[in-house]
């Protein structure tokens, strides 16, 4: 399939915050050919994860860094249209390490697994995938919410952190978000069934924790690496567990 031509984004430059115009670049070149025990995936989705960020600094972590000139690495999903591996036929659907690429080389192995034809690949992308399995693991091996306790999730409006909220929720929890803006606090409550939602950017933190946290044991669930000066004093951080998550477990 030498016809085919592969588009990529690319890393120019290491941002320095959030991604900039000029930090990646949109590169065309072949497609490439699968060698023996290998297949050819066209990408058909490929996620907008935060661990995607990360991978962008020149920092050591559970994976190395993007290089400059590579392709930006995220989780996607792909149909074979081309293969030289017993583990994939063409026709196959398989979620793995895509990048932001219409076409890539998959092997058998540990980042890249088959889906069954009736499974909603949308729902694998999010609540079944990475995303999910990092408010799973992280709220209920970590965080262990039980009723009548309350659970404060950091970035609610996110796709971590709403996943996680409702975890807590399931759980018999009271769940309090926080996120910026009126809309997203609004989404918390009302699409992802959040007790309440405070507002970072308009609202008083410091009170409105203490106002909308009663005093019983509090598990907090920050998505931040390091720690946020905002929550570490404060009411959430009275009793329970702190949950740090960032990207994928």
């Amino acid at each position: 399939m030498s016809d085919l031509l592969n588009s990529q984004i690319v890393l120019r430059r290491r941002p320095s915050g959030l991604v900039q115009p000029g930090d990646t670049m949109l590169v065309t070149m072949p497609a490439p050919e699968p060698a023996d025990g290998e297949a050819l995936l066209r990408t058909t989705y490929v996620g907008i994860d935060a661990a995607a960020r990360t991978w962008l600094d020149d920092q050591p972590g559970y994976l190395p860094p993007v290089r400059l000139g590579e392709v930006i690495r995220d989780a996607g999903i792909g149909e074979v249209v081309e293969s030289r591996c017993d583990a994939y036929a063409v026709g196959d659907v398989v979620t793995t390490l895509t990048g932001f690429q219409e076409y890539v080389i998959i092997r058998d192995d540990v980042f890249s697994t088959p889906i069954p034809g009736e499974d909603d690949q949308l729902a694998i992308m999010s609540v079944y995938g990475p995303t999910g399995a990092t408010a799973y693991f992280g709220m209920t091996d970590i965080g262990r919410p039980q009723p009548g306790e309350t659970v404060v999730v950091s970035a609610a409006a996110g796709a971590t952190g709403s996943i996680a909220g409702q975890i807590a929720k399931i759980a018999g929890a009271r769940v309090v978000g926080i996120a910026g803006g009126r809309e997203k606090c609004r989404a918390v409550v009302e699409n992802f069934g959040f007790d309440a939602c405070i507002d970072y950017k308009n609202d008083d933190l410091d009170a409105a924790l203490k106002a909308r946290c009663p005093p019983a044991r509090r598990c907090l669930f920050r998505q931040r690496r390091r720690p946020d000066p905002r929550l570490g004093a404060g009411p959430a951080r009275s009793q329970g567990p702190s949950c740090a998550v960032r990207g994928y477990l």
